[in-house]
């Protein structure tokens, strides 16, 4: 069961950003995360045991990066976010899931 759940968050273009997201089951085998943007399928980030997928680890962790303590916790770090990586995370457990969305804010520019 999932004790600590991602919560909504907004931050600023150029940010970093952490969606927390911890098992009280006892180790992070379980838990693993997905993201969804408006008009797709989900795409998954994290696979179970809290580490990105092989085949797409190069491309992931250059826009994430991951905090496990092997007891349960998987947080997801977005490391500096644009406003194309703003979307609907979703933090899965084996029969569990949690979401939040993440909102990345554009910076005006003044002419003036």
């Amino acid at each position: 069961m999932l004790d600590v759940k991602p919560v909504d968050t907004a931050v600023l273009d150029g940010q970093s950003a952490v969606l927390r997201c911890h098992s009280n089951v006892g180790d992070s085998v379980v838990v693993g995360w997905s993201r969804r943007v408006a008009g797709e399928a989900n795409k998954t980030i994290i696979v179970g045991g809290c580490k990105f997928l092989s085949a797409l680890k190069p491309t992931l962790s250059s826009v994430y990066s991951l905090i496990s303590d092997g007891q349960g916790q998987c947080d997801l770090v977005v490391n500096s976010t644009d406003t194309s990586l703003t979307g609907l995370y979703t933090c899965i457990e084996a029969g569990e899931t949690a979401e939040a969305h993440l909102t990345i804010i554009g910076q005006l520019l003044s002419m003036f």
